[in-house]
């Protein structure tokens, strides 16, 4: 199982990994927590948390019994404090409009995670690209259905807030 780790990395689709841990024993890994993963050159966020929930399954599998996570970092939902936080930027950039982001059109795709199609934008005006169709996009070389219609929903979304800023 365990006893060849470099091994045990691949079935985890990490054995990139497995010259940071060379020269250690898979005893002393597992009980590595995410700080020691960290300085050992675990850089990634994913990366560790994977890592930390492999191993305390292992450890509860060697024990023969289910243990209880320690209060501390490993305890910690990672992906759940990371979707609430983007979840909170979403809220206050894109529920509520910021305007302010909008004149930095790639910083505004990055947030909803189109960064990768900004150069498609450049030299055009946000007032004017929110006034862009589905056709209009995917002329332009936005590919993917998905970013077509979450850009799509997004513009309307910002000409409805520019109507009601107006009227209110």
């Amino acid at each position: 199982m365990i006893e060849d780790f470099p091994i045990w990395l691949g079935g985890l689709g990490l054995g990139y990994l497995s010259h940071l841990f060379r020269g250690k024993k898979w005893q002393e890994i597992i009980k590595m927590n995410y700080k020691d993963l960290e300085q050992l050159g675990v850089l990634s966020f994913r990366n560790r948390a994977t890592l930390i929930r492999n191993f305390l399954i292992v450890r509860r599998q060697l024990a023969g019994q289910k243990i209880e996570l320690p209060n501390n970092i490993e305890k910690k939902n990672f992906e759940k404090e990371k979707k609430l936080k983007y979840l909170q930027f979403y809220k206050e950039n894109y529920v509520d409009v910021n305007f302010k982001l909008l004149e930095d059109f790639p910083a505004w795709l990055n947030g909803i995670k189109l960064a990768h199609i900004s150069n498609l934008f450049e030299g055009k005006e946000w007032y004017e690209i929110i006034e862009m169709t589905k056709e209009d996009l995917k002329n332009l070389g936005v590919t993917t259905s998905n970013a077509r219609n979450k850009l799509v929903a997004n513009f309307w979304h910002i000409k409805r807030e520019l109507v009601c800023y107006r009227l209110c």
